[in-house]
């Protein structure tokens, strides 16, 4: 008994895994999977919207608070502009987990995928875009002092951004959604009628596939940290939980039930006897034996919170 409790010991005492990057499947055209977050500045909350083929940024404010309602009114509008998507990339943010918004996407045929909890990392798309505009804007409010102009400072910024050529497809967003580069300031210091050829055509698919390859590659050979990930379904893992607002969490015994994705697991737990999304971050080998793993499982709290909603456990 000894022995397995000092196993179990050791086990949850390791470290964090390294982050490594998500890679989410590759999509053939424009507005085929967009990724969705809450940007929260100057006391008001607004949508983000990222394209994941084109880089494109949407952003809109909810002036009628963060609820489901107005999330889906500003969401319908772009979807006006530009079609229905094939997938939505959300967290689990309240208007993105109701039944209101799951009927939205049920109704016009979107899959939706939720990272899993306390990894938004998951959602890096929109994660980076959020830190973009806020960046940007706490340099041009330092400027104007003006709260009342932030929307114009905000579409001022997104028309520069879409027309500037981006890291990782080699483009700018704007030619990959619009065909075309969009016309700026920046055009009267060369009119278009003196250069016949201003506009570049869009890049062909496999050289866009290319381009986006090499730069995944790059990014996992310098940020991917040295961490191999190898799980397979079966497997005994421990895995990170945690509880109420994050900050505080716990390492739990498990067994990978289902791959959800390339880095997403379904894992049900022995303390819980329930089943968790989350991502291999979240996830480390077991390295006891087999009857440590089983013995000493200790008493569930009485009440846990998972994502957002509420469990209620009974102590037996």
């Amino acid at each position: 008994m000894r022995t397995s409790r000092a196993q179990w010991a050791r086990a949850r005492r390791c470290a964090r895994p390294p982050a490594r990057h998500s890679r989410p499947g590759r999509t053939a055209r424009p507005w085929e999977r967009v990724h969705l977050d809450m940007l929260s500045v100057a006391g008001g909350t607004h949508l983000v919207v990222v394209d994941a083929h084109s880089k494109w940024v949407e952003w809109a404010p909810l002036a009628d608070g963060a609820g489901t309602e107005p999330v889906l009114r500003r969401l319908s509008e772009m979807l006006g502009r530009f079609g229905l998507p094939r997938t939505i990339v959300t967290d689990n943010a309240t208007p993105f987990t109701s039944a209101r918004f799951r009927r939205y996407c049920e109704v016009n045929d979107i899959k939706h995928v939720t990272i899993p909890p306390y990894h938004p990392a998951s959602n890096g798309q929109a994660e980076i875009t959020v830190k973009l505009i806020k960046r940007a804007l706490k340099t041009l409010m330092s400027e104007t002092n003006s709260v009342s102009s932030l929307e114009h400072q905000v579409n001022k910024y997104l028309l520069s951004y879409r027309n500037s050529v981006h890291s990782t497809t080699g483009v700018s967003p704007a030619q990959l959604m619009l065909g075309r580069n969009v016309r700026t300031r920046l055009d009267l210091l060369c009119p278009r009628k003196d250069v016949p050829k201003h506009v570049a055509p869009a890049p062909s698919a496999a050289n866009l596939a290319q381009s986006v390859s090499r730069s995944q590659i790059s990014q996992s050979k310098y940020f991917g940290g040295k961490r191999k990930i190898n799980f397979t379904v079966g497997d005994k893992v421990i895995v990170k939980r945690h509880y109420q607002n994050g900050n505080k969490y716990k390492w739990l015994r498990g067994t990978l039930v289902k791959d959800l994705g390339s880095r997403v697991w379904l894992v049900r737990t022995h303390e819980l006897t329930q089943c968790l999304k989350k991502h291999v971050d979240q996830l480390l080998h077991w390295r006891g034996g087999d009857d440590a793993f089983i013995q000493d499982t200790p008493r569930p709290p009485t009440s846990i919170i998972t994502g957002t909603s509420r469990t209620t456990i009974t102590r037996s």
